[in-house]
């Protein structure tokens, strides 16, 4: 610290690390008036300290594909659509429905970091209609599996072994408790979909879900994906990691800098 001279009154200047952006940190200084006294001391050098003992933070973001996706059938508790080009979502013209999974291994970011944000996005590829219909995206409770049935029309394919099903967590054995899945009781996000094109989930319901997984105090089982189920033609077909635009999932999270340590030993205060 370097002491300024005024005619009236005394100034300090401090300098610190305050944050970081990115990966390089960024730098305050700021002019603290004071009266001399003892109280100036303790001030100063509190301060001081606390600019030391601050722990920048780097912000950091990466963005991922799916680890594996599906499309599960109401109509038949052995169709599937493992390794399709598109995932599927909504009701179609026969009242039968259709749901999507996807999950993303997160397992790259430290427990330890804050997720700031996240960001889901998904392209529909075909669409009986335009109209916006309003789409959910709900945490899942329990495991599941993606095998090698293909249903490039939507339609669904017959489920091969570890095939999520309507019925199947893992087809043909373990079933979900709840025929449809396994999911949380409210959506961790929402937004309406409507003709061609990207679509984002974008909300602090799926920033929420992501940090229980990287800070490992949820199991990690991915999303579900639930569309208009009661408007006919109200499905969507989505690119899914097979497909030409694969969904994203962007996560901004930020992991704190580790810094010296210090103690008021160290600490000198000079009056020049």
């Amino acid at each position: 610290m370097a002491r300024q001279a005024s005619t009236d009154s005394t100034f300090w200047t401090a300098v610190g690390a305050a944050t970081a952006v990115g990966s390089r940190p960024f730098y305050f200084q700021g002019r603290v008036r004071y009266a001399p006294g003892p109280m100036c001391g303790r001030f100063l050098g509190s301060l001081l300290l606390a600019l030391l003992l601050s722990t920048p933070a780097r912000a950091e973001t990466v963005t991922l594909s799916p680890s594996k996706d599906n499309t599960i059938f109401s109509e038949s508790g052995s169709l599937s659509s493992g390794v399709g080009n598109d995932l599927y979502s909504g009701e179609i013209n026969n009242g039968s429905l259709r749901r999507a999974l996807l999950a993303f291994d997160v397992s790259s970011i430290p427990t330890s970091a804050v997720i700031d944000s996240v960001q889901l996005v998904l392209t529909v590829t075909n669409t009986p209609e335009t109209a916006p219909r309003l789409f959910r995206v709900f945490r899942v409770l329990a495991d599941w599996g993606e095998g090698a049935s293909n249903s490039p029309q939507g339609m669904g394919a017959p489920a091969q072994t570890n095939d999520a099903t309507w019925a199947n967590t893992f087809f043909p054995s373990s079933l979900w408790s709840t025929q449809g899945g396994d999911v949380a009781a409210a959506a961790s996000d929402s937004t309406d979909v409507a003709g061609f094109g990207a679509y984002t989930w974008h909300s602090a319901g799926l920033a929420s879900d992501v940090h229980a997984w990287t800070s490992q105090t949820a199991p990690n089982y991915g999303w579900m994906l639930i569309g208009n189920e009661a408007i006919t033609r109200s499905v969507r077909a989505f690119s899914s990691r097979e497909g030409g635009t694969p969904p994203q999932l962007t996560i901004y999270y930020s992991v704190a800098t580790p810094v010296s340590q210090t103690t008021w030993g160290k600490i000198k205060i000079r009056y020049r």
